[in-house]
């Protein structure tokens, strides 16, 4: 809302964040009224999902959205993370779900350079 109140569309806008910031930025970006450019997720699941995909705004249907997790997340499991981008696949959204071996809970410079280039497709020159 703050975008909007200084005047910055929210179609260039991204939310994101790591585990349950993730999970918000999922639950939050997916019901949002306005279009947005993009959603990342990192090390995270989709909260509420029994209420998905009907809970998917008209706005945000081809949203682009990454996933990323880590195979061995040991706080928030790699299948949780997994099933939720099934059941978001399922529903045709544009979504992409990046898996990295040997990582935790965590990040790694694999996983920043799949962000850095995600942001740069839908925020770069068109």
């Amino acid at each position: 809302e703050m975008c909007i109140r200084d005047s910055i569309n929210a179609e260039y806008g991204v939310i994101g964040g790591v585990s349950q910031g993730g999970a918000m930025a999922l639950y939050s970006g997916l019901t949002y009224d306005k279009p947005l450019a993009g959603i990342v997720a990192m090390s995270t699941y989709l909260p509420l999902n029994k209420y998905f995909p009907k809970s998917v705004t008209p706005a945000n249907l081809k949203t682009l959205v990454l996933m990323c997790h880590g195979e061995e997340d040991e706080v928030v499991k790699f299948e949780w993370g997994r099933k939720s981008y099934e059941l978001l696949k399922g529903a045709n959204l544009n979504i992409r779900f990046k898996a990295y071996k040997h990582m935790g809970h965590s990040s790694s410079m694999e996983e920043i350079m799949d962000i850095v280039g995600f942001l740069n497709e839908i925020l770069g020159p068109k």
